[in-house]
């Protein structure tokens, strides 16, 4: 019995190992860029390129428009990593507003280019922790860091508001409403985040307390959608 046992556990070994053997071999020769890599990028990209053309179509006022495209640069980063995340901001940014016609503020680049980088990190290095508080603290990471802070002092500097009012000031009277957009892209991505695990789309770690924790995601992005709310009026 003990013998039979032994060889299973050998077997599957050896299955474990020939599943890591391409894994091995990509990290000797050097390659990154793989040809699965290069096609989840490129179809993320295109994924948030529609819906950058959605938001357009949710334009609440000639200044705000409700965008979901922060949903794509958030898993891309999850998923993808460090480095193709940003790419597929950056990457979908430039053809995005070449598309729309949108005037390209470098500064606005690099915000959009730079979004999906936070939550990369954090799935990168955070090995342990439950999946959806991961993913809430890289979003609102981004939208400090990215949205509300290099973003929104590319549009402070590029539309001249710095002659009439201080970049504070401009924050809550412009970019409030960011806060909102942000909670409703992070409700969505949280109840996304299960069926995208399912077909290996999303990182897997940290899966229990799950309830617990989607619970508490909603909470926190309805409470940052109410405070843009409170803010704006």
């Amino acid at each position: 019995m003990s013998k039979k046992i032994a060889q299973q556990e050998i077997a599957s070994q050896v299955e474990a190992d020939s599943k890591t053997v391409p894994e091995k071999r990509e990290r000797r020769s050097g390659i990154y860029f793989t040809a699965k890599r290069i096609a989840s990028t490129a179809t993320f990209a295109a994924i948030a390129i529609v819906c950058k053309l959605i938001g357009k179509t949710l334009m609440l006022t000639p200044s705000f428009t409700v965008s979901f495209i922060y949903i794509p640069w958030l898993i891309a980063g999850a998923y993808l990593g460090p480095i193709c995340g940003p790419i597929v901001g950056l990457v979908s940014d430039l053809i995005g507003n070449t598309i729309f016609g949108t005037p390209l503020i470098p500064l606005t680049v690099v915000s959009n280019t730079l979004f999906p980088l936070p939550i990369a990190l954090i799935f990168r290095f955070a090995k342990k922790g439950n999946v959806y508080i991961k993913t809430i603290c890289g979003s609102v990471a981004s939208l400090v860091v990215c949205t509300l802070g290099i973003g929104s002092l590319a549009l402070y500097t590029a539309y001249g508001y710095s002659e009439s009012m201080n970049f504070f000031e401009y924050l809550i009277a412009f970019r409030s409403p960011q806060v909102g957009v942000l909670a409703v892209n992070i409700t969505v991505l949280c109840l996304l985040v299960a069926p995208l695990q399912r077909v290996g789309l999303y990182p897997k770690s940290g899966e229990s307390d799950g309830a617990l924790a989607f619970a508490v995601g909603i909470v926190v992005s309805y409470a940052l959608y109410a405070a843009a709310m409170i803010t704006i009026t």
